[in-house]
């Protein structure tokens, strides 16, 4: 992701593949399995990971503050209204 004044101005796919050897070399994040969408939906915070997932890790300070400015935790659910028939 590339940051102008503020502003998100361009992201592009990047992450381990094939031409890297898979290598993680360089993340700043890392979270396991599906964990990631519980901070991406606002159930859980950073911190909340962190201490319940041992492997998950954030390598800087900067880093934990872009994501829980990006990221802060909310109240939500999923609720379906049914269809009147």
């Amino acid at each position: 992701m590339r940051f102008e004044e503020g502003k998100l101005v361009s992201a592009a796919p990047w992450g381990p593949s094939i031409e890297t050897g898979w290598s993680d070399e360089g993340w700043n994040a890392r979270f396991p399995g599906l964990t990631f969408l519980q901070l991406l939906f606002g159930f859980r915070s950073v911190d909340d990971l962190l201490h319940a997932f041992p492997d998950a890790s954030i390598d800087s300070s900067s880093t934990r503050e872009v994501l829980n400015a990006l990221f802060p935790t909310k109240p939500s659910s999923i609720g379906f209204e049914e269809e009147a028939v």
